[in-house]
């Protein structure tokens, strides 16, 4: 499917995972609560020409709960969580994002996946490790757990200020390091965001993390939330990022 963008470096046999943006078959990028929702994840199984029967998402509201799904009875797209967990080959997890970072998670030895959505919110009170905690308890090992950070704002498109700094420097003085004075506008910062991430990985060790590298505020292809309120305009859609067992 020549709009999935994956790593190009990582492409597991046992695997099926993908980060997409604006596609032309779809024409309202909402893959859980729009009317046509249902009939937008058909169009991502049948282009993946997929064996999978489902693409599962909750109702994301950046915070920290992970559900685990095992069987059928298990999916609910109202249902409030901002991260997944599976091992059944029948089903591909996935987040909807536009800026936040969307983080992709497989244990090749154990088979086991999971997706998170980490905005700014949800990765400062504990996304990740929520996540990760799931995936221990499903039977994954962490240590060989491979992380794949998505499409997301990158440090030279995301403007905070000071007040925004002081919550994470409260949570730990040394958060500093990921942010960097804004060299166009006095008294703002520049907050990266996929560093914070990535740090957060590595210190639930994880060991191996890709990285896409895209920046959605500046690449049309993908949605951007940041964009759309600078552009004052209404958000349009949104990016599907989804994994699951062969």
């Amino acid at each position: 499917m020549q709009y999935v963008i994956q790593h190009k470096e990582y492409f597991p046999s046992t695997l099926v995972y993908g980060f997409l943006g604006r596609h032309p078959n779809i024409n309202k990028h909402n893959y859980r609560d729009h009317k046509e929702a249902a009939k937008n994840r058909e169009t991502i199984l049948k282009s993946l020409n997929s064996e999978h029967s489902h693409v599962i998402l909750t109702k994301q509201v950046h915070g920290i709960n992970c559900a685990n799904i095992k069987t059928i009875e298990h999916i609910d797209y109202t249902k409030e969580g901002d991260a997944q967990t599976t091992n059944n080959k029948k089903f591909l997890i996935g987040v909807q994002t536009a800026d936040c970072t969307p983080i992709l998670l497989f244990d090749p030895t154990e088979k086991i996946v999971g997706v998170a959505h980490a905005g700014w919110r949800g990765a400062i009170d504990g996304i990740i490790d929520s996540t990760l905690k799931e995936m221990k308890k499903a039977g994954a090992t962490l240590c060989t757990t491979v992380a794949i950070i998505g499409p997301c704002i990158r440090q030279s498109s995301y403007e905070v200020d000071q007040d925004f700094i002081d919550r994470f420097l409260l949570e730990d003085m040394d958060n500093s390091k990921f942010f960097k004075k804004s060299s166009t506008a006095k008294g703002k910062f520049l907050f990266d965001l996929p560093g914070y991430v990535t740090h957060a990985l590595t210190q639930a060790q994880i060991k191996k993390i890709y990285d896409t590298k895209i920046d959605t505020f500046g690449d049309p292809n993908f949605f951007s939330y940041r964009r759309a309120c600078l552009d004052e305009k209404k958000l349009d859609g949104h990016n599907l990022s989804f994994i699951g067992l062969r």
